[in-house]
C-alpha cells in the first residue's frame, strides 16, 4: 500500500499504514525529546514534492535507531528502555521499506524479552497505533 498524503492545520503529513503520522511539530518535539543530539538529516532521495517528505521521515527514524543503539551501547540496555517505541520506529521504516513485519523481527528491534514485545505490540495494537 503507497502512502496517503493529506493536509494538517500545521503542514501536510503523511497517513503510513501503522497509522503514524509524522508533521514537522512531530520532529521538532522528537528533536527536543533527544535533546537535539541528532541533526536532521538532509534527504538522502532526490525526490522533489510530497514524497521527500517521506524519504526525510525515514531518514530520521534511522538516525533515532542508530541514536538508540549508541546509546544503549554507552550505558547499557537496563538504563533506558523504551520497547513500544523501538517498536513503532521498526513498523514505521520497515513499511515504508516496503518490508512486511513479522513479531519475531520487531521483537528483536525492540531489544527487549519477547514476552516483553509481545505485549507492547498488544498494547499498540489495542491504541490504534499499530494493526495486525
Amino acid at each position: 500500500m503507497k502512502p496517503e498524503f493529506a493536509k494538517g492545520s500545521e503542514q501536510n503529513f503523511v497517513i503510513v499504514d501503522l497509522p503514524l503520522r509524522l508533521t514537522k511539530s512531530d520532529v521538532v518535539r522528537l528533536n527536543a525529546a533527544v535533546g537535539n543530539a541528532v541533526a536532521a538529516p538532509p534527504p538522502a532521495h532526490p525526490i522533489i514534492g510530497p514524497g521527500a517528505r517521506v524519504a526525510a521521515a525515514l531518514d530520521r527514524a534511522i538516525a533515532l535507531v542508530d541514536l538508540r543503539k549508541r546509546r544503549e551501547n554507552e550505558f547499557g540496555a537496563d538504563l533506558f528502555g523504551e520497547p513500544a517505541w523501538d517498536i513503532l520506529l521498526d513498523l514505521f521504516i520497515q513499511r515504508v521499506e516496503g518490508r512486511k513485519a513479522s513479531a519475531t523481527s520487531v521483537s528483536i528491534a525492540s531489544r527487549a524479552p519477547t514476552t516483553t514485545a509481545l505485549r507492547d505490540i498488544a498494547m499498540l495494537i489495542s491504541r490504534g497505533l499499530a494493526s495486525k
